[in-house]
């Protein structure tokens, strides 16, 4: 793992434009986080997540990627919290939400599994954040490539971020 301090630190990293608009981002607004490139080691699930952060579910941050009737919406959250689809739809105001397929990402998202982040996500694509999240002091998500993350504190991404804070974990 190597800290990302230029853009040649990812050059040819799966995603590379996508991180480059994090890395551009997270320097045009002086935010306090961190790009992590793993180019031998792409993130591919939670486990993977854990074995190269260490942490917790706590700890990872996950941007998840719905489609309603063709629309799309992305709901940001903490690793442990599994969202309620009726939360979701109501909180959403879009009926018949499903996770987007793998086409769907490309299409809809413009980008491949583990290269949604948390920042760039185009302003036409409503963005809910779980207030779980919140709770945390800090995560780590993909920095638009399953290949670099993005390390941060949850306050980071309210404040920066188009995303509206609500409920959308289900109840235990």
């Amino acid at each position: 793992m190597k800290e990302i301090t230029s853009e040649q630190d990812f050059a040819g990293v799966p995603g590379e434009e996508n991180v480059k608009k994090v890395f551009e981002f997270v320097k045009m607004n002086n935010m306090d986080a961190k790009l992590i490139a793993h180019p031998d080691h792409p993130i591919t699930n939670l486990q993977s997540h854990l074995d190269l952060y260490s942490g917790s579910a706590d700890n990872v941050l996950k941007c998840l990627c719905f489609v309603s009737r063709g629309r799309p919406l992305v709901v940001i959250a903490s690793g442990e919290v599994r969202i309620s689809m009726k939360k979701l739809q109501r909180t959403a105001h879009f009926k018949e939400v499903r996770m987007a397929r793998r086409d769907e990402l490309q299409d809809l998202f413009g980008r491949l599994p583990g290269g949604v982040d948390a920042l760039t996500v185009p302003p036409d694509i409503p963005v809910f954040i779980d207030e779980k999240l919140l709770e945390k002091e800090w995560v780590v998500g993909s920095a638009g490539s399953p290949c670099v993350g993005l390390k941060l504190a949850p306050s980071e991404i309210t404040k920066f971020s188009h995303g509206t804070v609500v409920d959308v974990a289900e109840d235990k």
